[in-house]
């Protein structure tokens, strides 16, 4: 180890160009790594956000079995919710429109929406004389257009309802969306008592069974609950991007390794006469493998350290230029994985390029040191 740093301290400009050589390679690596790890993060979370966290079963409720199952209290990882489109303002066809969804149970115990603003449907709020509404964020915008103060009126055909916005959300929805609580639109909207609606289990199929049990819904023809979930499916596709990428990225640390190789044999072009004195004074040819190979390990240990240093600081900021979509609440932090991927990478990447240099090395003749 002495003299292997001996070695690399002696000639600094090459192990400085042997350094960031790896140092690049390392964090090509680290990119697919955090790459891949927000990337099917997001996916994932834009999954749950629309079709619930895995497993989650639906079961479309016609208007009767709807308002049985209402009048109970939602068993936990259960809701139901009804859609109603309405339109803003006096209801004229011109008016934007947006999808009130009246909600029973905790759906965010199954859809996890992020509250970027205000607060959801908890009943913590001001009670008052209208309904109030979690609106996501296409809905927020249209909201904004059209009353500036917070109040306004969503208007079926039928009547006109004072309603005021308690928080936004995000949803991983396109449409404008606005949530409510059952217990508050049925009173004001007899179309949601009278509609078809969607049972949400975050449960097994097991459990639904015995949901069904417990609610006495025997006059109900048999529960057809299905899987929704998009969770695996998103997952798998984001594996096979992460294989392909992770293909890629491997080409530079195999550039990484023949740029050590080149320089590795230059260095030993420029220490024959000193490596050729060495075996005259005793040294073997495994120790002078060993020794060269110890001053390439030693430079890639500090490659990957270096790599990793720059890539903490780096991480935050280009996860959100690359992946806009990532919830603005979510901590991104570096893997305990990428840092040993990386130091893996970079002992590799060192380890090949200087093992040709290795051999070469320890094949240097005695009797060169003697004509020198």
């Amino acid at each position: 180890m002495i003299v292997a740093a001996q070695g690399i301290r002696s000639r600094p400009l090459r192990s400085l160009l042997v350094v960031l050589t790896l140092a690049v390679g390392v964090l090509a690596v680290i990119g697919v790594y955090a790459s891949s790890s927000v990337a099917e993060h997001t996916v994932r979370a834009r999954a749950e956000l629309q079709s619930g966290r895995a497993p989650t079963y639906t079961a479309i409720l016609e208007p009767t079995q709807l308002g049985t199952i209402v009048s109970r209290t939602p068993a936990p990882g259960v809701a139901v919710t009804s859609d109603l489109p309405v339109r803003l303002g006096d209801g004229a066809r011109d008016r934007p429109a947006l999808q009130l969804t009246s909600v029973h149970g905790d759906l965010r115990s199954i859809r996890p929406l992020n509250v970027i603003s205000g607060q959801w449907l908890d009943g913590q709020y001001p009670s008052g004389y209208a309904i109030h509404l979690v609106v996501n964020m296409q809905a927020a915008a249209l909201i904004t257009a059209s009353s500036p103060t917070g109040l306004l009126r969503v208007t079926p055909p039928s009547r006109a309802v004072p309603v005021t916005v308690v928080g936004i959300v995000d949803d991983g929805g396109e449409l404008p969306t606005a949530y409510a609580r059952w217990e508050e639109t049925a009173g004001w909207f007899p179309d949601v008592s009278h509609s078809a609606g969607t049972l949400w289990m975050h449960t097994t199929l097991q459990t639904v069974t015995r949901i069904t049990t417990l609610a006495e819904l025997d006059t109900w023809l048999p529960l057809r609950a299905e899987r929704t979930d998009q969770t695996e499916a998103m997952s798998a596709s984001v594996n096979s991007l992460r294989f392909i990428f992770t293909v890629i990225a491997g080409v530079a640390p195999v550039v990484a390794s023949v740029a050590v190789l080149n320089i590795g044999l230059a260095t030993v072009n420029e220490r024959v006469d000193e490596l050729a004195l060495r075996r005259a004074l005793g040294a073997t040819r495994p120790s002078l493998v060993l020794l060269m190979l110890t001053e390439s390990l030693i430079l890639g240990i500090v490659a990957s350290l270096t790599a990793v240093l720059a890539a903490i600081p780096l991480l935050t900021p280009a996860a959100r230029l690359l992946f806009p979509e990532l919830p603005a609440d979510q901590h991104i932090t570096f893997p305990a994985t990428g840092t040993l991927l990386a130091i893996a990478t970079g002992l590799i990447a060192s380890g090949l390029g200087g093992l040709a240099p290795a051999l070469r090395a320890s094949a240097i003749p005695i009797s060169r040191v003697m004509r020198a």
